[in-house]
């Protein structure tokens, strides 16, 4: 096949009418082995390949290559610039749910491959579901990968309770990188639960629970203190002049022959008073006798 490539003018897409209808792409992956899928790379390399011909049953050369498990191929077709976002996310959701699916080990390299950040974003919540199903051990790294590329797009933004997603699977790698880019592990959930009440509730390792700890202690202390009002000690009371009458009649109006002000919104009375009253007035009596 490699000879053949070489001619110029060959048709690299052309069909094969008679046998399902399968271009060349779709041979390649058909007669690829577990070690070898050099003849799908060939085709890959030429320009003008067509990654998303579909035979006579509506199947892609990357559909048949995960329908008979051809890892490799399968691995080549998706890292191609030619195949969409779309589809390397809709094949990343079905190698994070299914238990033996042949992409599981590449999940992190299809992941980097992924250009269009808005279309990430809104995958990447599917994507994080999937990998929280469970809490099989070989689920986490999927995870951390996922939860990773979500904080580097600033995504994690968006989602509920990112601290408490990485309780879940016992990351404090992740825990870590939230509050590196901008969050606090204080902030609670829906049931006024922290990431560490979360933490104790699920009976998270001792190793894990000590490490969060640490970090929210650690957190705690780099926040800025809250601004403390001083107050003033009150000074002492001096001592009160001899000479001072018995009683003193404070009232908030100081015009003379006024003590009978009712200051109720209007003018004062007499009718001379020149400063209008709009509260009404009181009258304090201070006894100073002894």
């Amino acid at each position: 096949m490699r000879i053949l490539l070489e001619y110029p003018g060959i048709d690299v897409n052309k069909p094969a009418l008679g046998d399902r209808n399968y271009s060349p792409l779709h041979y390649a992956v058909e007669m690829a082995t577990s070690q070898d899928s050099d003849m799908v790379r060939w085709l890959l390399a030429k320009e003008g390949i067509e990654v998303d011909a579909k035979s006579n049953m509506e199947e892609t050369p990357l559909e048949l290559a995960i329908r008979t498990r051809q890892a490799l191929s399968a691995q080549c077709l998706l890292f191609h610039t030619k195949t969409s976002d779309e589809v390397r996310l809709t094949y990343l959701e079905e190698a994070i749910c299914e238990e033996d699916n042949i992409l599981q080990d590449v999940v992190g390299e299809v992941l980097e491959h992924v250009k269009d950040e808005s279309l990430m974003g809104e995958k990447l919540e599917d994507l994080l579901n999937a990998a929280q199903l469970t809490r099989e051990p070989k689920k986490e790294p999927l995870f951390r990968l996922i939860m990773t590329r979500a904080i580097r797009l600033g995504v994690w933004k968006n989602m509920p309770n990112p601290y408490h997603r990485a309780v879940k699977v016992e990351s404090i790698e992740i825990v870590k990188l939230l509050t590196a880019a901008g969050g606090g592990p204080a902030q609670l959930d829906q049931d006024n639960w922290s990431c560490l009440d979360y933490a104790n509730g699920r009976k998270c390792s001792p190793g894990f629970i000590s490490a969060l700890q640490d970090h929210v202690n650690d957190k705690k202390k780099l926040e800025p203190k809250s601004a403390t009002r001083v107050f003033k000690q009150p000074t002492k009371l001096q001592e009160v002049p001899n000479d001072l009458p018995v009683t003193i009649t404070v009232s908030d109006c100081a015009t003379a022959e006024h003590d009978d002000c009712t200051g109720v919104q209007g003018q004062c009375t007499p009718s001379h008073c020149p400063y209008p009253c709009y509260i009404r007035q009181s009258r304090i009596t201070i006894n100073f006798a002894q």
